[in-house]
């Protein structure tokens, strides 16, 4: 029998910017949920308990990315100021700077134990760090054109990266090599975007032009296709579980998806404009969304 799921319910609305939020990231424990983007600040919103936010000031361009450490109070931003910043999330807001690219960084993450940071550029470059002080580690080259998302696998041995060069690559960690490589010609939709990796490891989201795609890793085979925007795919974030999805897109909605029945379930309005990221909380039971209004979303799923 289907599981039934409740459509999703608003349940707070943030807003510490006029400007476009890029990005938002939730604490390891759901206390705090971090937003970011065009004014360059970050707001770190105290959810338990309810607190006045706290704003952080340091880069000197357009936010893109945020991450918290699953495993200690740390919280990685990155910026086309081509920096990444490590803040200690309180009301101090102290941080650790690094110019790690040459050019724009696209995105930040944190390994699933916490030890690695993974940033992604418009130089080409996909650079791993050890979180402590944010020391450098290694960089994978082989994309010809901006790399826009580059994840770890929840196991930390490969690394799934979607780039302006119409390809999405997956790479060893340990002999640090392209193992697959799909393309147009492969089936993988125009503009790839943003990249995600289901819990299990087995299979890898893309979003591109209008679509999202789900591709098994052993196979590189397109296993699921969901025409479900009708503009461009911005973000996308598996429920913990595995089971069930949200994309954005920059036609102003996020689209819950089953992937057990493989069908869009509910379409969801609120912001004004463009949609531009998503994230589950840890327990999945809620998601937040950012927006070109400036806006941050946190809705209630009831799966």
């Amino acid at each position: 029998m289907a599981m039934v799921v409740e459509p999703p319910t608003l349940i707070e609305c943030f807003k510490g910017s006029s400007k476009p939020v890029r990005t938002c990231s939730f604490e390891a424990e759901s206390r705090q949920l971090s937003s970011a983007g065009d004014d360059r600040t970050i707001m770190v919103w105290n959810l338990t308990p309810p607190i006045r936010a706290f704003k952080f000031v340091g880069h000197n361009d357009t936010v893109v990315g945020s991450a918290y450490c699953p495993t200690q109070s740390l919280l990685a931003t990155a910026s086309f100021d081509k920096s990444v910043r490590l803040w200690t999330p309180n009301i101090h807001g102290n941080s650790i700077f690094r110019k790690v690219h040459t050019a724009r960084i696209r995105d930040v993450s944190f390994s699933i134990d916490g030890r690695t940071i993974v940033t992604c550029s418009d130089d080409k470059s996909i650079k791993l760090f050890d979180t402590t002080n944010v020391q450098f580690r290694v960089c994978l080259s082989g994309h010809t054109n901006w790399v826009y998302n580059a994840r770890l696998s929840p196991d930390g041995r490969l690394i799934a990266s979607v780039s302006d060069d119409l390809s999405l690559r997956i790479w060893d960690t340990r002999t640090l090599s392209c193992v697959q490589a799909i393309t147009n010609d492969s089936g993988l939709s125009l503009n790839p975007r943003v990249v995600r990796w289901s819990p299990d490891g087995t299979t890898v989201a893309t979003g591109c032009t209008q679509d999202v795609q789900l591709w098994d890793v052993r196979s590189s085979t397109l296993l699921q296709h969901y025409s479900c925007h009708t503009n461009q795919v911005t973000c996308l974030d598996f429920h913990p579980n595995g089971k069930y999805m949200v994309s954005t897109g920059s036609d102003g909605t996020a689209r819950i998806l089953d992937l057990v029945q493989g069908r869009s379930l509910y379409t969801v309005r609120g912001h004004e404009g463009g949609v531009n990221y998503v994230c589950f909380c840890p327990d999945g039971s809620v998601f937040a969304t950012g927006g070109d209004d400036g806006r941050v979303m946190l809705f209630e799923l009831g799966v």
